[in-house]
């Protein structure tokens, strides 16, 4: 450990879960997570310099103010470009949707409005990825023809969906859940997701994918 633990959540809220961080290069970094009480909650992010003092209050993540903005996996994930901006991806339970927002990494104001990632609903468990020229979006929907899949969709740099939404996963039997993406070679993306459906091959497994720059899936799973 270097240096001693950072209290991140400082609201009034008394629920504080799923929590996601990234790191810029300079060695700021942004903490997003869901918080709230027994009523419901929403999303927060708390911006960070590099020598872990707070950059401004704790700050609310959506727009919207229905319904909970409250994941079933976790709270927001967060990612932050080289320009040490940060785009923020969260499941609005109001709909359910995916949603994303993009904030300064200077002083966390939001940049624009939040855009809705997931076109069909019932979108739950997201993730996010920035390269150079593109971000990408992931998360779970219940429109593969069997059960939960994998879906994606790839973004701007400042979080504008780009194209349409589309299906990672080859394997539709039972479920595909709890997807997390990251960056891989030549600027694409890497997918890697839960089977969910043990009784269909013996045991649980994950399976993995690489999704190009251009959104295009590459190779099999």
């Amino acid at each position: 450990p270097v240096g001693t633990a950072v209290l991140v959540s400082t609201g009034p809220e008394i629920f504080n879960f799923y929590p996601s961080v990234a790191a810029g290069a300079n060695g700021s970094f942004v903490v997003a997570w869901w918080a709230g009480d027994m009523n419901g909650g929403t999303v927060m992010r708390q911006l960070f310099d590099e020598n872990a003092n707070p950059v401004g209050p704790n700050l609310r993540v959506p727009s919207t103010l229905t319904g909970s903005q409250s994941a079933t996996i976790r709270g927001g994930a967060v990612a932050i470009d080289s320009a040490l901006d940060f785009l923020i991806v969260w499941t609005d339970d109001a709909e359910p949707d995916v949603r994303v927002r993009r904030f300064s990494g200077v002083d966390s104001t939001a940049i624009g409005p939040e855009q809705e990632a997931s076109e069909q609903g019932f979108a739950y468990g997201e993730s996010i990825s920035i390269s150079a020229d593109s971000a990408l979006a992931t998360w779970f929907a219940f429109g593969d023809g069997s059960n939960a899949g994998i879906y994606a969709r790839l973004l701007s740099p400042t979080g504008i969906p780009s194209g349409p939404e589309f299906r990672v996963n080859e394997i539709t039997v039972g479920d595909q859940r709890r997807s997390a993406t990251g960056p891989g070679k030549d600027e694409d993306f890497l997918v890697a997701w839960a089977d969910g459906s043990p009784f269909s091959s013996g045991r649980q497994q994950i399976f993995a994918r690489r999704v190009s720059s251009a959104g295009a899936l590459v190779g099999g799973e």
